[in-house]
């Protein structure tokens, strides 16, 4: 991935001219930067939480996967030869682009890790939704609810309102799908109130409780 074979050797930028330790690092930039890009354009597929879980734990294995190998003491050698040189030529452009990269690749696995961590623990409740079972989606909402409170108030990321209503989004969209699918709305609904969609109706009875969540 970063290294190749002839970089075997533990100290391989002091048997190299510095000019190819300046454009070593400037390919890791790079590299950083389209690993980023690439994570970026992934979507849940499909828009469900299960799909979700695997999502981040799919980015979180791609970025650990370079954040990995970033981490070697190679790495540690070539920054410092290089920004010893930059130093003295007064240039740090090299140096700072690859930090910035750094610094975005940091933030990026950092998420990731934490939203596998804390979207695990409603592993199982995900899982019941998925069934083909209502009595079971239903019985499974208050610890789902119960659940998202304490990811909500806990994780250092769904933390943040609009990240926690995208998470239940999808899963009051999932929801809706299922009922859709098992549910004869006109059979349940009196003839005034039939108008309204089923996605309308669960959206508004979600949304209700995200906001008793929030209010707690």
């Amino acid at each position: 991935f970063f290294f190749q074979a002839e970089d075997g050797i533990r100290d391989f930028c002091l048997s190299r001219g510095l000019g190819d330790v300046y454009k070593r690092q400037e390919q890791w930039t790079r590299k950083i930067k389209e690993v980023l890009t690439a994570a970026e354009k992934e979507k849940p597929v499909p828009n469900s939480s299960s799909a979700l879980i695997e999502y981040w734990r799919s980015k979180c294995a791609a970025l650990s996967t370079v954040y990995q190998q970033l981490s070697l003491p190679v790495v540690a050698v070539t920054k410092r030869r290089v920004q010893d040189k930059y130093a003295q030529d007064g240039s740090m452009t090299t140096v700072i682009e690859f930090e910035s990269a750094m610094k975005e690749l940091l933030k990026e696995y950092g998420e990731a890790k934490d939203n596998v961590k804390f979207l695990t623990t409603l592993e199982r409740q995900f899982k019941t939704l998925a069934s083909d079972e209502l009595s079971s989606v239903e019985e499974t909402l208050p610890s789902l609810m119960n659940g998202l409170r304490l990811v909500w108030t806990i994780s250092k990321h769904y933390k943040n309102d609009d990240k926690i209503a995208d998470l239940i989004t999808t899963i009051s969209n999932e929801i809706c799908e299922k009922v859709k699918k098992h549910v004869e709305v006109k059979s349940l609904l009196p003839v005034s109130y039939t108008h309204l969609t089923l996605p309308t109706i669960y959206s508004v009875q979600i949304s209700v409780v995200a906001v008793s969540l929030k209010k707690k």
